[in-house]
């Protein structure tokens, strides 16, 4: 067998192993990234592939940003000079705190990897991510996570939880705490136009909807008792809040600041509660706020017809006491018969159940 078809075979059978189990990528550079000591307990690479790699045991480093002599803003992380170049990012586990600003600016990048044993996540870490158009954080994270992880991120349109997480869910791909039914984060690349907050939201924290790009419509429940510094402010497109209870006890004057042409809406019920007729913003701008009059059969002012009005209805005609003066019965004459009778009352909670042919007008 001569010495040249032996090195061919070889050749072949090297090529053949490699293709088998795949030809890893190539470590472009590397280098330190903890936050213990001299930041040797955690380690970045890049690879080739456009694959940022974060591996070791325990926190990552805070990083901030700078203003450089010509104005521009650029982030501190050891790898900013290859952010044109990082298109995944792969956190392992060990890690358990993501930096503040730690990938920030990483515009190319369109997936994150993160461990179960990751706790907490910095301010800004993925701020200006343009690329990432979701992502899921394990069931380790804690309640100590805000909007402002994410900011800027105008493509992302899901954050997704574990799980098993005690502290955060996922509700359609809208973010919220458990500890107290907070609103966190409603991505701001979402394209739903009209959003209703989900009955039982206590309240919606700072930041949770700044600069939503497509939302023009949101319908906030009465167990809504708090909405805080910045909540909607910059989403542009947003022309109509519906509040469909009394206004929240706690809200700031801030929460829709950048905003033009916004009208906040309330319904009847409630109207004793609404004593100012506008809210301004630092800013200057100016809320029209409007009263909805109740719907026929809407008995209690809350701006839908359901089964709370149907009780109402039945105790007006059992006779409760207060039924007859405190609620307005004079277009519950829903079979148009002339009079208000057990008919209207049967009538109306069929219309309510669903039955074929029986509508309110």
């Amino acid at each position: 067998m001569s010495r040249k078809f032996l090195i061919s075979v070889l050749l072949f059978c090297t090529l053949a192993v490699l293709t088998a189990v795949g030809i890893s990528a190539a470590v472009v550079d590397s280098g330190f990234c903890g936050a213990e000591g001299d930041g040797s307990n955690l380690r970045w690479a890049l690879t080739d592939d456009g694959t940022l790699t974060i591996s070791g045991t325990g926190a990552m480093a805070d990083y901030t940003e700078i203003m450089q002599p010509d104005g521009v803003v650029v982030p501190t992380q050891p790898y900013m000079e290859y952010f044109t170049d990082i298109t995944s990012i792969v956190v392992e586990p060990g890690v358990t705190h993501i930096g503040s600003y730690a990938f920030c600016t990483l515009y190319r990048a369109e997936s994150v990897s993160l461990p179960e044993g990751l706790v907490t996540i910095g301010r800004n870490a993925f701020d200006r991510c343009f690329g990432l158009t979701e992502i899921t954080l394990p069931g380790t994270v804690n309640d100590s996570i805000m909007s402002i992880v994410f900011q800027n991120c105008y493509y992302l349109k899901n954050v997704y939880v574990a799980d098993g997480n005690v502290y955060l869910k996922s509700i359609d791909g809208v973010l919220f705490r458990k500890s107290d039914n907070a609103l966190v984060y409603f991505p701001i690349g979402r394209t739903d136009p009209v959003y209703r907050i989900p009955d039982g939201t206590e309240s919606i924290i700072g930041g949770a909807f700044y600069k939503s790009q497509n939302l023009e419509e949101v319908i906030i429940p009465d167990s809504v008792r708090g909405i805080y510094l910045n909540a909607f402010s910059d989403a542009k497109k947003l022309h109509s809040v519906y509040f469909e209870g009394n206004p929240p006890t706690a809200m700031v004057e801030d929460v829709f600041a950048g905003i033009s042409g916004l009208t906040l809406y309330y319904y009847e019920a409630y109207a004793d509660a609404w004593t100012s007729p506008t809210w301004t913003c630092p800013s200057g701008v100016v809320y029209n706020t409007v009263m909805i009059p109740a719907l026929p059969g809407d008995f209690d002012g809350s701006g839908r017809v359901d089964a709370d009005d149907v009780l109402i209805f039945s105790r007006y005609f059992a006779r409760w006491p207060g039924y007859a003066e405190n609620f307005d019965f004079m277009k519950a004459d829903f079979n148009h018969d002339g009079s208000i009778t057990r008919a209207d009352a049967m009538y109306f909670a069929r219309a309510v159940a669903g039955w074929p042919g029986y509508t309110l007008s």
